[in-house]
């Protein structure tokens, strides 16, 4: 499971409650990964991957090898 949000969504409790749910998850799910996208929103996180922008960023690094683990582990 991958969880991500941005450091400065627009309503911080939705950073704080995103926070407090990975937090749950994260004891729940052993493979569970969250990143907060250091002075973006979630929408800058996905926009940039869709668009294939900021590739040496570390947000689109850690969404390509999650979907790489993701799709092998599924083919086991």
């Amino acid at each position: 499971m991958l969880v991500v949000a941005g450091e400065h969504e627009g309503l911080l409790s939705l950073l704080d409650l995103t926070e407090v749910t990975a937090r749950a998850i994260t004891e729940e799910v052993q493979d569970a990964t969250v990143f907060i996208l250091p002075g973006g929103v979630h929408g800058d996180l996905i926009s940039a991957f869709g668009t294939g922008e900021g590739r040496e960023g570390e947000d689109y690094r850690l969404i390509v090898s999650w979907v790489a683990k993701a799709l092998v582990c599924s083919l086991l």
